[in-house]
């Protein structure tokens, strides 16, 4: 029984109700209380990285906008795969549709050290929710700068300061 309550400290109902539902040759055993009292641990680590899923799931969506931008220039300025970029002598519209393509190449550089970095603070610094708002900050930034990108270069500066501010 001490075993169980040390275990289960943080369960927000614990009061020995865990223990109840096992029969008395079980009750010293950490499992049966686990299983028992399942529930509210997952409901708080759920909570607990609630933020950061989010942020994660935003970041995923602005690279899936990006990839469909760059698809809807290739398209529209009529630049043909496998060419990543599109050249001058080939193309007259070039430096538009590579202007939307470097605005996602940009943050597909920077998506993988962004998402490791988050992840770190999340987990090994053991701050999920800070981490969260990090990223939801970041992906503004983020947007901001590949709107900003694909209508004039110099207009990302606000994207480019928000997220060196994170």
């Amino acid at each position: 029984m001490i075993l169980a309550r040390s275990l289960f400290s943080s369960c927000p109902t614990f009061s020995g109700s865990c223990l109840r539902s096992c029969s008395n040759d079980t009750r010293s055993n950490p499992l049966c209380v686990m299983a028992s009292c399942r529930y509210h641990i997952h409901d708080d680590a759920a909570h607990k990285y609630s933020l950061l899923g989010i942020g994660l799931f935003i970041m995923a969506n602005i690279n899936s906008y990006l990839a469909g931008s760059v698809v809807m220039a290739r398209i529209e300025y009529g630049v043909k795969l496998p060419n990543l970029y599109a050249t001058k002598t080939h193309n007259k519209n070039a430096t538009d549709f590579n202007i939307i393509q470097r605005s996602h190449q940009n943050f597909v550089e920077q998506y993988a050290q962004i998402v490791m970095s988050v992840l770190f603070t999340a987990i090994v610094v053991d701050r999920p929710n800070i981490a969260g708002m990090m990223l939801v900050v970041i992906s503004i930034s983020r947007i901001l700068y590949a709107l900003g990108y694909s209508r004039d270069i110099k207009s990302r500066t606000v994207g480019i300061l928000l997220s060196m501010f994170t």
